[in-house]
C-alpha cells in the first residue's frame, strides 16, 4: 500500500513545534506509513501557491498546527484551512487540528473537530512538551490505521470491480462520438418524398420543421441527414444536435461545433467566457464559404409561445443563419410553426402520411397478414390515426401479434380518435399507450421503467448488466426484443460504434407521470450506481483537459441523484468536477446541472442539516451565471440566498464578496465597492481574518471607476504595503507580474503613461498565462500610442492579437478592429500590419528586453 500523505499547515512563527513534530513522527516515516510535506520543501523557482494547492489535494491527512499565529495568517486561512475544512467535511481527506498555543480556536470552522492533545490542551501548557507530542504522535498514528483500513477495502472493491469488468460484467466508459449527438433511426422510412424535396432545394438557407409530437419531424431531419446528404457531393458532412433538454445548452453546442469545424485549432476552454453572440460571430467567421448541414432538432425550449418567434442563443443564432451570406443549411424541428417570413426560411409544418403511404409503412413490417386484409387494417388505421407516424407505427407493431390483437387495439383507442392537435399528446399519452402498458408482462414493465430513467442513450449491453440484478440475461434479451418491436424504443446508429438506445420522449413522459417517487427510485439506483462504477475508475483523471463526454458520467449521476430527491449526493458529485469542467470550456453544461440542483433542492434542509459544499457551490454557480451574462438569474439566486441565510455571519460576509464582485462585472462600481466596503467592516467587526480575494475584487472596482481619488486608494491596495515609487523605479523579487500589471492600469487611467509603460513591461517579463499576456500587449500598445509612438504600438497590438488569436478569439476580434482602424488612420503602417508572427514577436520580444 502506498504511503499515505502528511500535509502540514502552519505559522512560521511555531516552525520549531512543527519541526519537533515531524521528528515524534518518525517511526510512521521509516515504516512508509506516511510522508510529510511542509511549505519548507518548496525549492526555488517553483510557483509556491500552485505547488501547496496540489500538495492540499493529493494529502490524506491534513495537520493543522493551531496558534494565534496561525490564526492570523491570511494565507493560512484563506487557502489551506478553507480547502481542507472542505475536503474532511466531504470525507475525502481527516483534518487533525494539534493546538500548539492558547488561542480562540472553538470559534473556528474546524473546531468541530476533534482536536489533539486530548480535550484540546495546548502544547505549550504541558510541562513536558515531549509528552504531549508523543500522545500527538500517538493520535496520527490511530487515524493512519483508520485509514488505511478504508484504504484496503476500497482497494479490494476495486480489484473486485476490475475482475468484473475484465469478466464482461460491467462496461465502465461510453465510447460516443465528440464529432455531434446522433440523431433517430427510421426503421421505416416511407412517404415524404415532396418533404425531402422541398428541403433539398438550394433556394432556402433555413429549414422550419414543425409538427405536434410523434409526428416525425427528428425522422424528416435525420433521413435527410443519412441518406441525402452523402450522396451529394456539394455538402462536406452534416452535424447533428439535441437540443431537447429543458434546460438549455446552445452555448455548449456552439462551442462544440466551431471545435469540429476548426478541427481543434479552436479549443472549448479558449472561448467558453464568449457570450452566445460572439460565439456566433466567431462561428461564422470560421465557417466562411463551407457547405455543411447543421440540424438543431427539438428546439421547443427556445420557442416563445405568445409571439411564436425563437429566444435566447437559438434566436440569435437563427436570425444570423437567415441574414448572413454562407453556403450551409441550417435546420431546426420544434412542434410549434415560427411566425415568421423571409425569402430564405422554409416553414415546413408537417401533416399526417397519406393513405397509401400509410399502407406502404405496414407492408414494410412484414406483417403475416394477406395483402387484402392488411391494407383493410392499414386504412382502418390511417383514419383512427389520421395518418399520424408515431401512432401508425405503434399499430402496426400491434398487428405482429395477429389479426385478433390488432382489431382489437384498433376498437380500444377507435373512441378517442375525434380529437384536435393540442389534444393529440394526452390522448396518446394516457390511452393508446396506456393500452399498449397493459398489454405488457411485468419483466417488460421493468426494462420500461428502467429506461424511463436514463439521462442519455445507452447500449443494449450497458442496460442489461445494469439490469443484472432485476432481469437475467434471457428475460431482458427477450424484454428488449418486444420492446423494439413494439417501436417504444428509439434506436441511434454511429459509424462502427455501438447502438445506443432511448424511449421516445412521449413514452417516456407517460411512464415517468404514471409512476411515484417511490417507484421511480428502485431504478434510478441501479444507474446511480452504474455511475459510481464509472467514477472510481475514472476519478483520478479528473482535469480540464478531459472532453465533455468525460464530464457526463458526474453530469449523469448528479441529475440522477436530483430525480432521487438525494441532493447531498448530488452536491458531492458537482463539487468534483465545479472547477474542471468550466475549465475545460463546458461552463454551460456545469451551470445546467448547477441550475437542477439549486431549482430542486430545499435550501432550508440543505443549510440546517449543513449538507457539504451547499454554500460553496452556491456561491460558484452565481458566479458561473454572472460570467455567463445570466445577471437577472444569478440576482435572482443572491435574493434567495439572503433570505435563507437570514444573519450576518460568514455566509452573509460571503454573499456581499460574491455582490460585490457581479456588480464589478456589471461595470456598476459604486455598489460594487459599497458592498465590499460593508464585507470588510463585518469581518473587521467579527474578528475574521482579512479577505484577498475581497481586497482585490474592491481594488479593482476603485480602479475601474476612473475617478481621481478612488484610482489613487486602488493603487494603495494592489501595491499591498510596498512603496509605488520602488514598484516603478527598482525590481521587487516578491511581487507578482499581475501586481505590476493592475498598478500600470491604474496609471495609464491617470494619464501617467510612461510609468504605466514600465509596469506593463515588469508585468510581461515574468507573466506566462497566454490570455494575461494579450491584456498586457494591448494595454501597453494603448499607452504607446497615447505617446505617440505608431510603430510600437502596431507591433504590440498584432502581437496581442497573436496570442489570443486562438486562446481567446472574442478579444482576438476586438484587437483586430484597432489594428484595421490604426492602419486605416496611418496607410504607412500597413508594412507592419503584414509583418509574420515571427517578425513580430521579435521585435517585441528584443523592444522589452531594450528597455527593461
Amino acid at each position: 500500500m502506498e504511503k499515505l500523505n502528511v500535509f502540514i499547515s502552519y505559522s512560521h512563527e511555531d516552525e520549531d513545534y512543527k519541526d519537533k513534530l515531524i521528528k515524534h513522527l518518525i517511526t510512521l516515516k521509516r515504516s512508509d506509513a506516511i510522508g510529510t510535506w511542509n511549505d519548507r520543501m518548496i525549492t526555488a523557482g517553483e510557483e509556491w501557491d500552485k505547488v501547496i494547492k496540489e500538495e492540499l489535494e493529493r494529502a490524506d491527512i491534513i495537520l493543522l498546527l493551531v496558534s494565534i499565529d496561525f490564526l492570523n495568517s491570511n494565507y493560512s486561512n484563506e487557502v489551506e484551512l478553507k480547502r481542507a475544512v472542505e475536503k474532511h467535511d466531504s470525507g475525502e481527506t481527516v483534518v487533525i487540528p494539534v493546538i500548539l498555543r492558547t488561542c480562540d480556536w472553538k470559534n473556528t470552522s474546524f473546531s468541530k473537530i476533534q482536536a489533539l492533545p486530548k480535550n484540546g490542551k495546548p502544547v505549550k501548557s504541558f510541562l513536558d512538551e515531549d509528552e504531549a507530542l508523543f500522545s500527538i504522535a500517538e493520535g496520527i498514528k490511530l487515524s493512519v490505521k483508520s485509514i488505511e483500513e478504508k484504504l484496503k477495502k476500497k482497494e479490494n472493491e476495486r480489484i473486485d470491480l476490475e475482475k468484473a469488468r475484465n469478466d464482461g460484467k460491467i462496461a465502465l466508459i461510453h465510447n460516443y462520438s465528440s464529432d455531434c449527438d446522433i440523431p433517430p433511426n427510421n426503421l421505416h422510412w416511407t412517404g415524404r418524398q415532396k418533404e425531402i424535396a422541398t428541403i433539398d432545394n438550394d433556394l432556402h438557407k433555413v429549414i422550419f420543421i414543425s409538427g405536434i409530437g410523434g409526428q416525425g419531424k427528428s425522422g424528416i431531419a435525420s433521413y435527410y441527414a443519412k441518406n441525402i446528404v452523402p450522396q451529394k457531393s456539394n455538402w462536406e458532412f452534416w452535424d447533428w444536435r439535441d437540443c431537447k433538454e429543458k434546460e438549455n445548452r446552445i452555448h455548449t453546442k456552439i462551442i462544440s461545433i466551431i471545435e469540429r469545424i476548426t478541427n481543434g485549432v479552436i479549443k472549448a476552454n479558449q472561448i467558453s467566457n464568449a457570450s452566445i453572440g460572439e460565439l456566433i460571430d466567431i462561428f461564422f467567421q470560421k465557417l466562411e464559404n463551407r457547405k455543411i448541414v447543421f440540424i438543431f432538432d427539438n428546439i421547443d425550449s427556445y420557442m416563445e409561445f405568445e409571439s411564436f418567434q425563437l429566444i435566447g442563443g437559438v434566436g440569435k443564432l437563427y436570425q444570423e443563419a437567415l441574414n448572413r451570406s454562407h453556403f450551409s443549411k441550417f435546420i431546426f424541428t420544434c412542434r410549434s410553426t415560427i411566425n415568421d417570413v423571409h425569402p430564405e426560411l422554409l416553414n415546413l409544418r408537417l401533416q399526417g402520411l397519406g393513405k397509401d403511404d400509410t399502407f406502404k409503412l405496414f407492408q414494410a413490417y412484414s406483417i403475416s397478414i394477406n395483402a387484402e386484409q392488411l391494407k383493410i387494417i392499414a386504412f382502418k388505421s390511417y383514419e383512427v390515426t389520421k395518418g399520424h407516424p408515431l401512432w401508425l407505427n405503434l399499430i402496426a407493431a400491434q398487428a405482429r401479434r395477429g389479426v385478433d390483437v390488432v382489431e382489437k387495439f384498433i376498437s380500444g383507442i377507435k373512441r378517442y380518435s375525434d380529437f384536435q392537435e393540442d389534444d393529440f399528446t394526452s390522448i396518446l399519452s394516457d390511452k393508446i399507450l396506456g393500452v399498449i402498458w397493459n398489454s405488457l408482462n411485468e419483466k417488460q414493465k421493468i426494462l420500461l421503467q428502467a429506461f424511463a430513467e436514463i439521462v442519455r442513450a445507452e447500449t443494449q449491453d450497458t442496460l442489461g448488466k445494469v439490469l443484472g440484478d432485476e432481469l437475467n440475461g434471457n428475460q431482458f434479451l427477450k424484454s428488449f426484443k418486444t420492446l423494439k418491436q413494439l417501436n417504444l424504443i428509439v434506436t441511434k446508429s454511429s459509424g462502427n460504434e455501438l447502438d445506443t438506445y432511448e424511449l421516445h420522449p412521449l413514452v417516456r413522459e407517460y411512464v415517468v407521470q404514471n409512476f411515484g417517487q417511490k417507484e421511480r427510485s428502485k431504478f434510478i439506483s441501479l444507474f446511480v450506481n452504474f455511475y459510481d462504477s464509472i467514477i472510481l475508475v475514472l476519478k483520478s483523471k479528473i482535469s480540464s483537459d478531459q472532453p465533455l463526454s468525460f464530464f457526463e458520467n458526474w453530469t449523469a449521476r448528479i441529475e440522477l441523484s436530483i430525480n432521487q430527491d438525494n441532493y447531498k449526493s448530488a452536491l458531492v458529485s458537482l463539487a468534483e468536477i465545479a472547477d474542471p469542467i468550466a475549465n475545460s470550456g463546458y461552463k454551460e453544461e456545469y451551470i445546467r446541472v448547477a441550475n437542477l440542483l439549486f431549482i430542486n433542492a430545499d435550501w432550508n434542509t440543505a443549510i440546517n442539516e449543513e449538507f457539504s459544499y451547499f454554500h460553496r457551490e452556491l456561491l460558484n454557480f452565481i458566479r458561473a451565471l454572472t460570467h455567463f451574462g445570466k445577471f437577472d438569474e444569478a440576482k435572482a439566486f443572491f435574493v434567495k440566498y439572503q433570505k435563507s441565510i437570514n444573519n450576518k455571519g460568514e455566509h452573509y460576509i460571503n454573499l456581499c464578496e460574491e455582490e460585490s464582485h457581479f456588480y464589478w462585472f456589471q461595470s456598476e462600481f459604486s455598489k460594487a465597492i459599497e458592498l465590499a466596503n460593508e464585507a470588510i467592516r463585518l469581518r473587521e467587526h467579527s474578528g475574521m481574518i482579512e479577505s484577498s480575494v475581497l481586497k482585490h475584487t474592491l481594488a479593482l472596482s476603485l480602479r475601474d471607476t476612473k475617478d481621481v481619488n478612488n484610482i489613487n486608494k486602488a493603487i494603495i491596495l494592489f501595491l499591498d504595503g510596498k512603496n509605488l515609487d520602488d514598484i516603478i523605479n527598482t525590481n521587487i523579487s516578491d511581487f507578482q507580474p499581475e501586481g505590476y500589471g493592475n498598478i500600470g492600469r491604474c496609471l495609464q487611467f491617470l494619464d501617467r503613461y510612461k510609468d504605466a509603460i514600465v509596469c506593463y513591461k515588469k508585468s510581461l517579463a515574468s507573466i506566462s498565462n497566454m490570455v494575461n499576456q494579450g491584456y498586457g500587449y494591448m494595454w501597453l500598445a494603448e499607452c504607446l500610442l497615447m505617446e505617440g509612438e505608431m510603430n510600437e504600438c502596431l507591433y504590440f497590438y498584432k502581437q496581442s492579437y497573436n496570442k489570443w488569436k486562438n486562446t481567446s478569439p472574442v478579444s482576438a476580434n476586438d484587437v483586430y478592429k484597432k489594428v484595421s482602424a490604426l492602419v486605416e488612420l496611418h496607410p504607412v503602417l500597413n508594412d507592419i500590419n503584414n509583418a509574420s508572427v515571427k517578425k513580430v514577436n521579435q521585435f517585441c520580444s528584443d523592444w522589452l528586453s531594450d528597455n527593461l
